[in-house]
C-alpha cells in the first residue's frame, strides 16, 4: 500500500481502501510534535486486537517517552509500525468497532425485550381489571340469573382466577 500524497495544508493521513482512515500519520513521527505522535498510542483501545508483534511495537511507542527512549528511536518505531502493522491496525480497529456495535445491539435487544415484557404485563393487568369489572357487574345480577347464566358466571370466575391470580 502506498500513501497518497495529500494536497498542501490538508490532513496528512494514509488513505486506505473502503475509506478507512488509519490514525498513523503518513509523515515521520519526528515531524510531529512529540506529544501528538505518542498520543496516537496512549489510549488506543484497538491494541488488544492487534497481533502480538504489533501490540508490542505500539506498547513500546506508548511507553517510550516515560522510559526515556530517544525521539529518533521512537520515530523508528513509528516507521516500523507503519510498515509492518498498517493492515493489522486497520483490521483491529474494524474488529473493535464491530464488537462495540454488537454490544450496542445486545443492549438494545435487552432493552426492547424488557419494554415488550412491561407492555405485556400492562396489557394483562388491564385485561384482568376489565374482567373483574365485568364479574362484579354480573355478580350483582345473580338473583335474576338462570342456571345456565350462573354456570357461565362460575366459568368466568374460574377463568379470572386462573388468568389473574398468580
Amino acid at each position: 500500500m502506498t500513501p497518497v500524497h495529500p494536497p498542501p495544508n490538508s490532513n496528512r493521513y494514509l488513505s486506505l481502501p473502503n475509506t478507512y482512515q488509519l490514525s498513523i500519520p503518513a509523515v515521520p513521527a519526528s515531524d510531529l510534535p512529540r506529544e501528538r505522535a505518542n498520543a496516537l498510542f496512549t489510549s488506543a483501545e484497538h491494541v488488544g486486537y492487534l497481533s502480538s508483534a504489533c501490540a508490542d511495537i505500539a506498547e513500546a511507542i506508548r511507553t517510550g517517552p516515560a522510559r526515556g527512549v530517544r525521539g529518533d528511536v521512537i520515530s523508528g518505531l513509528h516507521e516500523e509500525y507503519r510498515q509492518k502493522c498498517a493492515d493489522d491496525d486497520a483490521a483491529a480497529r474494524q474488529r473493535l468497532a464491530e464488537d462495540r456495535r454488537n454490544e450496542r445491539d445486545a443492549k438494545r435487544s435487552v432493552q426492547t425485550a424488557a419494554q415488550q415484557q412491561q407492555q405485556q404485563t400492562r396489557i394483562a393487568s388491564e385485561q384482568c381489571n376489565e374482567l373483574l369489572r365485568i364479574l362484579a357487574a354480573r355478580r350483582r345480577q345473580t338473583a335474576t340469573m338462570n342456571d345456565g347464566e350462573r354456570a357461565d358466571l362460575q366459568r368466568s370466575e374460574t377463568n379470572y382466577a386462573e388468568r389473574c391470580k398468580h
